[in-house]
């Protein structure tokens, strides 16, 4: 199995700091995110054609978030667009 290159845009990084305001332990949240989506990017959520969006589960001690990001199949590159933390969602 061939890994992907994790790119991260400035966007991304604005509000992976944000998060570490809040969580010290997001860190580590940010290498399972860059693991899981080196290794199958295209097992989450695709949206439309080359974009994509990942809810994490809920763990104790870290942030619900989704990723929302691209992929690049030619390069095999993934370009980590941003990410939000999950809060309160509503269920019908």
């Amino acid at each position: 199995m061939d890994t992907w290159q994790i790119v991260k845009k400035p966007s991304y990084e604005r509000h992976l700091e944000r998060l570490s305001k809040d969580y010290e332990r997001i860190d580590e949240l940010s290498h399972a995110i860059d693991w899981a989506l080196s290794r199958n990017p295209k097992r989450f959520t695709s949206i439309i054609g080359k974009d994509y969006i990942w809810k994490t589960p809920k763990r104790r001690g870290f942030p619900q978030v989704r990723v929302f990001y691209q992929i690049d199949e030619k390069s095999q590159t993934v370009y980590l667009l941003a990410i939000a933390e999950v809060v309160d969602e509503v269920e019908y």
